[in-house]
């Protein structure tokens, strides 16, 4: 998500310090919204009336149609459209615009910045206010960069006992050890580090990496030998593009992709076998990187083990010294899967195992190294658990620290515990009685030593694992 409040506050500084204090202030009767729309307005195109300016503000090609906007993805017009969208996007729509400028009509005229007629068919007349004169540098201020993404600081457990409370298992300990490896950094950058260049290559190299993929891809037991065989299924389809002067289509001998690219096919024809080589041709010759998305989680692991496999494949080839798949290392695949539904995923993996083997413990399934549902931490619990820590409870970003008890403390074992009661500190025996504590909520009874409970904390396992399973990638291009 884009944070459009630290953005309108920075763009707030580029007018006076006076002059920003009256705009907040006026910000209680005017809508910024509608007056920087009217300036998009102005910028694109001063002829066109203010009520015809909402298709602007939803991130739709209408103004490239319609000519007003013309140009490469550099072009100042198409930049201050792209930024202005995530201010404007509430304005999208024709009635809302229109309502919202009928009520911007109704203030005061020392307010506002623009006036037009109350048709609002005619265009807007651009007018010197008597408050925040210079607001409209701070509009273009705002036009001139997208927002910043909304992001939040994590905190990393540290080591020693900690409490995490959960719905079905009560209140429960855990002691994090010392000898932990260091998080792994796995931030990446929120902002594109350069403009993609468009995807122009020859048709006939992508024959030549379906032959090398064809080469490196044995179908496994009991898999057909044709959904392995890529330069068969490549030559089985023929690829034709949308020649602009005629309007018709002809038969590709090179394959542009510059922009959004629909390909279009009665099913079977090769729209995925299409999508995976130019996936492959695009990682492993180019040095490219690639997102894939999908339509469910059991493609995604699918089409992941087999990049995967194509990988594995290519290395035993650069080992023996086969110069033709250098590169090709770089075809690291990596499903991204939400961790809230990864316990049904995992069932329906064994689901469908099932039909090879009855006992789950027999199942063997390269998917299952992006679907464990095993918590690092359920080993480290207090004596309190009686069984398996439930994935749905795994404290990943829920742990409250909890300070060591002053020596000397005698405190009294207690094996009663309330129903959603905070347990004790499992070495003392002491009860915390209560509902879920908050910093400076807790009760202690009588004889048992003070716990604080401060902010929760992140599970230093959560993020070690995810570093390595998910985030931690080699270097160079990937795939996934």
């Amino acid at each position: 998500m884009r944070n459009l409040r630290n953005h309108l506050r920075d763009a707030l500084s580029a007018i006076p310090a006076a002059e920003a204090a009256e705009y907040d202030d006026l910000r209680k009767r005017l809508d910024y919204t509608v007056e920087l729309g009217l300036r998009v307005i102005e910028l694109v195109s001063p002829q066109l009336a203010p009520i015809d300016g909402w298709p602007l503000f939803g991130g739709y090609p209408f103004s490239r149609a319609r000519g007003l906007v013309a140009g490469g993805p550099d072009d100042r017009l198409r930049r201050i459209l792209r930024a202005a969208r995530y201010h404007l996007e509430s304005m999208h729509r024709r009635e809302v615009w229109r309502s919202a400028l009928l009520r911007y009509r109704h203030l005061p005229e020392r307010d506002r910045a623009y006036d037009f007629a109350e048709s609002l068919a005619w265009p807007a007349v651009r007018k010197q206010p008597s408050l925040a004169a210079h607001r409209l540098e701070m509009y273009d201020a705002l036009l001139s960069s997208a927002p910043p993404f909304t992001t939040s600081r994590i905190t990393i457990a540290d080591p020693g006992p900690h409490l995490f409370h959960g719905r079905t298992i009560g209140a429960q300990h855990i002691t994090i050890p010392e000898d932990l490896p260091p998080p792994v950094n796995s931030r990446l950058p929120l902002e594109p580090q350069h403009l993609q260049e468009p995807f122009n290559q020859p048709v006939e190299s992508l024959r030549q990496t379906a032959k090398k993929m064809a080469e490196l891809d044995q179908p496994n037991q009991g898999q057909s030998k044709a959904l392995t065989d890529w330069e068969s299924r490549y030559l089985g389809m023929q690829l034709s593009t949308l020649d602009e002067e005629s309007g018709r289509f002809a038969k590709a001998d090179r394959l542009v992709v510059d922009g959004l690219l629909n390909l279009i096919g009665i099913p079977g024809v090769g729209k995925s076998t299409l999508r995976d080589i130019l996936a492959t041709h695009a990682v492993a010759e180019l040095g490219q990187r690639v997102v894939l998305v999908v339509g469910d989680v059991a493609e995604a692991l699918r089409v992941a083990q087999g990049f995967n496999k194509l990988r594995e494949a290519a290395d035993r080839k650069i080992e023996e010294g086969v110069k033709a798949y250098t590169g090709w290392d770089r075809l690291h695949a990596i499903p991204l899967i939400g961790a809230s539904t990864r316990d049904q995923h995992t069932r329906r993996l064994h689901r469908r195992l099932r039909q090879v083997s009855p006992l789950p413990l027999l199942h063997q399934d390269a998917a299952f190294a992006y679907l464990s549902t095993a918590c690092p931490l359920s080993a480290l619990r207090g004596a309190e658990a009686d069984g398996p820590l439930p994935y749905q409870e795994a404290p990943c970003q829920s742990l409250i620290p909890l300070d060591h008890p002053p020596k000397g403390a005698n405190p009294r074992p207690t094996s009663r515990r309330r129903s959603g009661s905070p347990g004790g500190d499992v070495r003392s025996g002491a009860t915390v009685r209560g509902t879920m504590p908050h910093e400076g909520s807790a009760r202690r009874p009588s004889g048992s030593p003070l716990l604080r409970l401060s902010r929760s904390r992140r599970c230093p396992f959560s993020r070690t694992l995810n570093a390595s399973a998910t985030w931690s990638w080699p270097a160079g291009p990937q795939t996934y």
